[in-house]
């Protein structure tokens, strides 16, 4: 069996949005809860709207959201910034957020796009169980 990283699961889920990848790393023992040094969990970096990923098929965001809970993720884990990985989503509707040349995910939504946004952040509120 080969030998994963966390680096490995942050490119599977928010690079390729891979299920496949995703659970093939989980099965071989990466903890789905693993933090960096800077505490963000593989969640967080799969909604993340700047340069960690293809934010262009938010139907894939959400898969890999529902995988990543469906495999026990901590949605109510904050990381050393103080967010969680619902702040870091509701990013991807904030049209205050922008990234480092200006634009804002916001921008790049449709209405039924903008809904699977908002579906996203309703699942990773860690109110609702």
């Amino acid at each position: 069996m080969p030998e994963y990283t966390l680096n490995d699961l942050i490119q599977a889920v928010n690079h390729r949005y891979s299920i496949e990848n995703t659970r093939a790393i989980l099965n071989a023992g990466v903890d789905v809860n693993t933090v960096n040094p800077k505490g963000l969990t593989p969640l967080m970096f799969a909604v993340m709207p700047d340069d960690y990923g293809d934010h262009s098929h938010p139907e894939a965001i959400l898969h890999m959201v529902r995988f990543l809970l469906q495999h026990g993720v901590n949605k109510a884990a904050v990381d050393s910034f103080g967010k969680r990985a619902q702040d870091y989503a509701f990013q991807l509707i904030d049209p205050a957020w922008k990234d480092q040349w200006g634009n804002t995910a916001a921008d790049c939504w449709d209405t039924g796009q903008r809904n699977i946004i908002e579906t996203i952040i309703d699942l990773l509120d860690d109110q609702r169980d």
